[in-house]
């Protein structure tokens, strides 16, 4: 390796050590705490709630199918919220994964899944990748393959090609889409604003972008690099002018080894997460951009108006169908934020807002923000599923409207992960020590911590209410409880499936569509019966 890149090579040896070192140190509580989780977690409101739902759904609705869903890119929490969503909905979930050095994933010991498959490296042409896939695929009959990594191109067509397999992610169709300057000239042709990004192969190049071609909107501009080593330098350019030259000489750009320089504008910045089936937009989440924390945007605001307007248009702008997961990254310049966080807005202040903020960059891959969208389990385990030719539409296999769109509820305030937390206070604590901060600045982030722990929910210990097998016999006491509950709303116990489908298709008779949601109601006494 080159001596340019030897101080963030030692910075990032650092950086993994400290963090080994402090896995280290804490492995005892960790320890502790998972044993007590794995211990009460059978007995807690949200496991015995799931496990309730799950036999409903599978034993008590006639016109309810479990499906065999394969869930890959399980290294990040995301894959797993998805597979606990799918389990949480009746379905039958297979895992795999890449898992190097054969040390087991976390995901690996999730009850949620079926059977877990641990799956080859890709090699340079993924064959063995696509067989190992392939015959997962046939093995345990799997109808619909989510993917929630970066993407599966070429893999994709294969799987489709030698099996009756769905898949959710985007394959060849989307080469290049997402990259560069196709992007941003689709994004600019549609006449929305787009994130200026610079391909530089020279210093001198570098310093012309920096001098003498900056926009007018720019205060600077970020160097960009996908070593995930490599150091934040921050913007430029700097003062004097040798320390930028300097800069510039450490990232070495040349035509084999080309950097990216994005423009820095003064923003806030936005994720905005979509689920496209066959290009219709079934899911939409929108959060601040955060690593650690994560909370929905009000769904009636004039922005996530604006952002639904802007990804509705540029996903109609595409030649071909798309099926996958779209993240775009937004940017919202300080001018425009009192205006996006108005509400009841026109279609016309809604449609100028989107011309007006700023397409950072595209990602096909599933966002971290999707555990916002937990309590609607069932609803977006069906948007998934609506590729599938034979399954019946929203409203007959759970009682909602079919063609509403999934967003988070109103009442999610958020989630935050504790570890995360932790380490904030410990910091504000030495930064205090070091009389980097005063006491007013560190009461202030305590409180911030304080709020999300009152009002927001723990990302980790939620999802500690893993799902446990319990014993067929208990579970069988709720079936009295059903029929006695469901009857006394029925007057015959056993309504035609018709007269729900014609509700979820329009009809005007309110009673048997009205069941399903007053069934899902009555959970929480069979609960207290039951447990």
């Amino acid at each position: 390796m080159s001596g340019c890149h030897s101080p963030s090579l030692y910075l990032h040896t650092i950086q993994n050590s400290s963090l080994i070192l402090l896995s280290l140190f804490l492995a005892p509580l960790c320890t502790f705490i998972t044993i007590i989780s794995l211990t009460i977690s059978p007995y807690i409101a949200l496991t015995k709630h799931i496990s309730h739902l799950r036999r409903w759904r599978t034993s008590s609705s006639s016109t309810f199918r479990p499906r065999r869903i394969l869930i890959t890119g399980l290294s990040t929490s995301t894959g797993l919220t998805l597979a606990r969503i799918f389990y949480r909905s009746g379905h039958i979930i297979v895992g795999g994964s890449f898992e190097p050095y054969y040390l087991p994933l976390p995901a690996h010991f999730s009850l949620c899944f079926k059977i877990f498959y641990r799956f080859s490296q890709p090699d340079e042409d993924g064959r063995k990748y696509v067989k190992d896939v392939i015959d997962a695929i046939k093995k345990e009959k799997v109808e619909l393959w989510v993917h929630c990594g970066d993407g599966i191109i070429g893999v994709k067509e294969s799987v489709e090609r030698e099996t009756q397999c769905k898949v959710v992610g985007f394959g060849e169709e989307v080469k290049g889409e997402f990259e560069g300057d196709v992007f941003a000239a689709r994004v600019r042709g549609l006449g929305f604003e787009v994130c200026d990004l610079k391909e530089i192969t020279s210093e001198a190049e570098a310093l012309d972008v920096l001098y003498l071609e900056a926009s007018s909107r720019a205060q600077g501009y970020v160097p960009k690099s996908s070593d995930p080593r490599s150091k934040d330098i921050g913007i430029l350019p700097r003062a004097p002018r040798s320390k930028t030259e300097t800069i510039l000489k450490s990232l070495n750009p040349t035509p084999t080894n080309p950097q990216l320089l994005q423009e820095h504008i003064p923003s806030l910045q936005y994720t905005a997460s979509t689920l496209l089936i066959n290009s219709k937009i079934t899911s939409f989440i929108v959060s601040p951009a955060s690593t650690h924390h994560y909370t929905s945007l009000p769904h009636s605001s004039t922005l996530s108006l604006a952002i639904l307007h802007l990804t509705t248009i540029y996903v109609s702008s595409m030649p071909i169908h798309l099926t996958g997961h779209l993240s775009l990254t937004i940017s919202v310049p300080a001018s425009l934020l009192s205006s996006a966080s108005e509400f009841g807005a026109t279609s016309s202040s809604i449609a100028s807002l989107s011309r007006n903020i700023i397409v950072v960059c595209a990602k096909h891959s599933i966002n971290d923000n999707i555990m916002l969208l937990q309590d609607e389990a069932e609803d977006l385990a069906d948007s998934y599923l609506s590729i599938l030719e034979d399954h019946e539409p929203r409203g007959i296999s759970n009682g909602h409207r079919s063609e509403s769109l999934v967003m988070p509820r109103p009442d999610v305030g958020g989630y935050y992960f504790a570890g995360v937390e932790i380490i904030r206070a410990l910091i504000g604590v030495l930064r205090l020590l070091r009389w980097k901060v005063g006491l007013r600045e560190m009461a202030a982030e305590w409180m911030c911590i304080l709020e999300k722990i009152v009002y927001w929910r723990e990302g980790t210990w939620e999802n500690m209410s893993d799902p446990k097998r319990q014993d067929e016999s208990r579970l069988a006491t709720l079936e009295p409880i059903q029929t006695q509950y469901i009857s006394s709303l029925f007057p015959n116990p056993n309504p035609s499936v018709s007269a729900v489908q014609n509700k979820a298709l329009g009809s005007q008779s309110p009673s048997q569509f009205e069941i399903l949601r007053e069934v899902k109601r009555g959970w929480n006494l069979m609960d207290s019966k039951v447990m």
